[in-house]
């Protein structure tokens, strides 16, 4: 690695709560081109869309052995809801690692910080 980064597999996409495929291409992108290393994905409800991956909760995606659960989706603005973070919390309090391209950072985040 270059840039000294390095992804954990297994992968927990996490879907947040959007209702439109277009917005889920980043997740959409790595089951299709890693998909022997995304073991499921996290839809914060039934009206989320789906990927066609299992669905997982943090814990079940821990037992099953994920490392990271990575950020597939890309909200208008590209900014991190508040109403991810306690997700986002309880996978960082688990041990996996929080990826994220979106323009918020996780790291600044109290919630994630304290996890």
């Amino acid at each position: 690695m270059a840039n000294g980064l390095a992804l954990k597999p297994p992968f927990l996409l996490f879907l947040g709560d959007s209702r439109e495929r277009t917005f889920v291409k980043t997740a959409d992108g790595l089951r299709q081109w890693r998909g022997a290393d995304c073991i499921g994905q996290f839809r914060m409800d039934a009206d989320t869309v789906s990927i066609g991956l299992p669905d997982m909760d943090i814990a079940a995606a821990k037992a099953a052995g994920a490392q990271s659960l990575i950020i597939g989706v890309a909200p208008m603005g590209g900014r991190l809801p508040a109403s991810w973070l306690a997700v986002m919390a309880e996978a960082a309090a688990a041990g996996m690692d929080i990826v994220n391209g979106l323009h918020d950072r996780v790291g600044v985040q109290p919630t994630l910080i304290a996890a």
